[in-house]
């Protein structure tokens, strides 16, 4: 009879064609809410990178993103190393919070996936139109920052559908957990199956003049590492050059202890 649902003998026991249909819509929204994989590795006011595979294998994807990221009026540079996979941005601050703006940086990681032509420049036109919105923001910003203690709003890690980012066979792979003025906690592959590099890790922090103080946990594969700051009473920007400074010389330690192991 037409127009009535019927039972077939093709159709599994137990199972409506309700749930049969649930479940191919399901399977499609999981398949439409692909994310592009990513992880952030470094996260300070003004600046923030992430390591994206994608970069690597998938050209016009990058080209994209970058042509996305130019067209924020907020942001001032991007550096794109395809080799590592990995993206630079340096932004302008006080136009909103540094958390907000790496969750818009890492939105536009998801929409590069999907625009095209028309759909890049309607964003470009609907970020344009945000341009008077995001001016008073940064006239609260300003105002905020005047209210706001010593110490910057920590610059926390955030990290979704984590990636390692491809380094070359002479450099450690490593991300950084979170960081505060005078300290920084990096998590490091390498320290869990490598007793030797932990060993000279150590030895180089415990000899750096900078480092007053380093915690290794290699069931965790981090590190935590507390270091001068010298005179943080100083304005915002300055404090945010020691940090920065600070992560930059910790960093090179990182690497240098598996340097070490070549000349030994």
């Amino acid at each position: 009879m037409e127009g009535s649902v019927s039972s077939s003998a093709s159709q599994p026991p137990g199972e409506s064609p309700w749930k049969i249909a649930a479940k191919s819509n399901n399977a499609t929204r999981r398949k439409q809410s692909a994310k592009v994989a990513y992880s952030t590795t470094l996260a300070l006011p003004g600046k923030v990178a992430f390591c994206v595979p994608r970069i690597s294998d998938d050209p016009p994807y990058l080209q994209r993103l970058q042509g996305l990221i130019k067209a924020q009026q907020w942001v001032i540079s991007q550096q794109v190393s395809p080799e590592a996979g990995s993206v630079v941005i340096t932004y302008k601050t006080g136009m909103m919070s540094d958390f907000e703006m790496r969750s818009e940086l890492a939105n536009l990681l998801q929409i590069a996936d999907h625009a095209q032509g028309t759909e890049a420049e309607e964003i470009r036109s609907r970020e344009h139109n945000q341009a008077e919105e995001q001016g008073s923001k940064e006239q609260r910003g300003e105002n905020l920052q005047k209210d706001s203690p010593l110490h910057p709003a920590l610059p926390l890690l955030i990290l979704e559908a984590p990636a390692p980012c491809l380094v070359s066979s002479s450099q450690i792979a490593y991300t950084i957990v979170h960081t505060i003025p005078g300290r920084v906690r990096f998590h490091i592959p390498q320290i869990a199956c490598d007793r030797q590099y932990v060993q000279r890790l150590e030895n180089l922090l415990k000899a750096d003049p900078v480092v007053t103080s380093e915690r290794i946990n290699p069931d965790a594969a981090s590190v935590v590492i507390t270091y001068k700051t010298g005179t943080l009473r100083e304005s915002q920007q300055q404090k945010h050059n020691v940090v920065e400074a600070a992560i930059t010389h910790l960093t090179s330690l990182i690497q240098s202890a598996n340097e070490t192991a070549s000349r030994v």
